[in-house]
């Protein structure tokens, strides 16, 4: 290695892949096909929560309206045993 350091280094890489720009587009494929990477991982987790919290919400409402089920059954017993 010369004198040049990371310039050096650049010119050598972008020789080897064929040109500066043969060279920026690898660096801008890899750098997008980890930023989807982690785009689908992190998406996944928003989508994985959202399902956990619809299914609370969907028992939660469930539950609301068996025991409004249920106070109304015992309403009706009430007036009819009166």
């Amino acid at each position: 290695m010369g004198n040049l350091g990371a310039y050096e280094v650049f010119s050598a890489a972008a020789k080897k892949a064929g040109g500066v720009e043969a060279l920026l587009g690898t660096i801008k494929k890899a750098a997008f096909t980890k930023g989807a990477t982690a785009g689908a991982v992190g998406g996944g987790l928003v989508v994985g929560t959202a399902v956990i919290a619809a299914t609370r919400a969907r028992e939660a409402y469930k539950a609301r309206q068996a025991r409004a089920e249920a106070a109304e059954a015992q309403l009706k017993d009430a007036i009819q045993d009166s």
